[in-house]
């Protein structure tokens, strides 16, 4: 009876750290990836060249040169009771266009046995470049939720990368613009918020960049983010550090991270702060093949 007492009790407790964990990060609100982008206050929309421009804005993947990939983990509030990953990989062609693909998950790990919830998301992604300057991105997603009670729904992104000259660059990402409904198996539907973000990005020099982002969910008030990286040692180990601030709770958050390049391989870490929970600890690698 005290043993069954004793789960019950744990199962609460872990109950009460979970649902505030999954409607803070859960029904597909936007999560940011790439350790470099956390890293960088999540001041990415202009700076994302990599695979995880699948997610930040598809118009960046022209800065993808060669066939790459990417991995992100996070752990949420770094209890190991939520966690998100995501993989992504990006192939150009001649004709000045690039394609992508990402999966993503968020939801509960093996350490909360009585709940299995998860929401998968799969993006595939094409990217034009108009002229050398200007280039313009698309995304088709599609949601699924994991649960006693399934659901899923579609997707549209669009996105638009501009260099006004070689050292500035700006960036727009409008993602959910047919404001998606994930419909339930129950007959149940919610619908996803369009979400804009603008971007700018610095190039200082070779070795440093400063980037400063505004989001608006069309339901809720913006969010300003700004970012700052500085390589060292012929770009083989970078700095970052952010900050967040969030209009609706008149708060600042504060982020950091590193990163190690050697041949075609980047590894990265940060930390961010949040505004009541713990932090969040994140890693990802990048390769090119």
């Amino acid at each position: 009876m005290r043993q069954r007492y004793s789960c019950f009790l744990n199962s609460l407790i872990i109950l009460t750290i979970l649902i505030p964990g999954i409607c803070l990060a859960g029904a597909f609100d936007p999560i940011a990836v790439n350790a470099r982008a956390w890293g960088m206050g999540s001041a990415y929309t202009a700076v994302a060249e990599d695979p995880t421009a699948v997610y930040w804005n598809p118009a960046g993947l022209a800065g993808v040169r060669r066939p790459a990939a990417a991995i992100t983990h996070l752990d949420i509030q770094t209890l190991g009771l939520l966690s998100y990953d995501q993989i992504a990989y990006a192939q150009p062609f001649v004709f000045n266009n690039t394609i992508g693909v990402s999966w993503s998950r968020m939801g509960t790990t093996n350490q909360v046995a009585f709940l299995d919830y998860a929401e998968h998301t799969i993006i595939l992604s094409y990217q034009q470049s108009v002229w050398d300057a200007l280039s313009l991105g698309l995304n088709m997603k599609v949601f699924q939720v994991q649960y006693d009670k399934a659901a899923g729904g579609f997707g549209i992104d669009i996105g638009a990368r501009y260099t006004f000259l070689p050292k500035l660059v700006i960036a727009l990402m409008a993602e959910n613009l047919n404001y998606p409904e994930i419909y339930w198996i129950t007959g149940a539907y919610d619908r996803l918020p369009i979400n804009l973000r603008l971007g700018l990005a610095g190039y200082i020099d070779k070795h440093t960049i400063l980037a400063l982002d505004g989001d608006r969910l069309l339901d809720n008030n913006p969010q300003v983010h700004f970012g700052v990286e500085r390589w060292f040692f012929n770009h083989v180990l970078a700095l970052r550090a952010g900050t967040i601030y969030l209009s609706m709770e008149n708060h600042f958050s504060i982020s950091g991270g590193l990163g190690v390049k050697i041949l075609f391989m980047e590894l990265s870490y940060a930390y961010a702060s949040h505004l009541d929970l713990d932090g969040n600890h994140i890693l990802s690698l990048n390769w090119e093949f």
